[in-house]
């Protein structure tokens, strides 16, 4: 029987597959780490609605870190339709998002007062927003009903 022989260059091809398997392994270990530690919507936004004796009703967005939301993707009506005002208080900041271009987003927080005639039942919302990993969450629909907003 024939003795096999580990030349150099075998032992380097081995050393070489081997560091590869590593690598690409831990890859792929930390792809799976960065999917698992993207927030759901509810929690990379953080919602409130409540009411303030003088001021209406307050709409209240808390993001995680390095996420934001699109200023020009907000929508907010009211059913049945009456006159509505809304006030935005939280500065916007001008990025060049991969997704839209140039685009105004808010960062932290941001705050809509809204006025309206009495007789609305109901609050409808949509906005959408990003993380800085790239991930975009589709457009977030929500309808409040005017009688579960509390008073702060």
């Amino acid at each position: 029987m024939k003795e096999k022989v580990i030349t150099k260059k075998t032992l380097k091809n081995l050393l070489f597959i081997t560091y590869c398997v590593f690598h690409i392994s831990n890859i792929s270990a930390e792809q799976s780490l960065s999917k698992e530690k993207i927030p759901s919507a509810d929690e990379a936004f953080i919602f409130e609605a409540y009411r303030e004796q003088h001021s209406g009703i307050i709409l209240s967005w808390v993001m995680k870190e390095n996420c934001f939301l699109y200023k020009d993707k907000f929508e907010i009506s009211v059913t049945p339709s009456s006159n509505l005002s809304i006030k935005t208080l939280g500065e916007a900041k001008r990025i060049d998002d991969i997704y839209f271009g140039e685009v105004d987003v808010y960062f932290n927080s941001v705050r809509k007062e809204l006025n309206f005639e009495l007789g609305s039942e109901f609050i409808n919302i949509s906005y959408q927003g990003c993380n800085a990993q790239g991930f975009c969450y589709p457009v977030i629909t929500k309808r409040i009903d005017m009688k579960e907003i509390d008073y702060l």
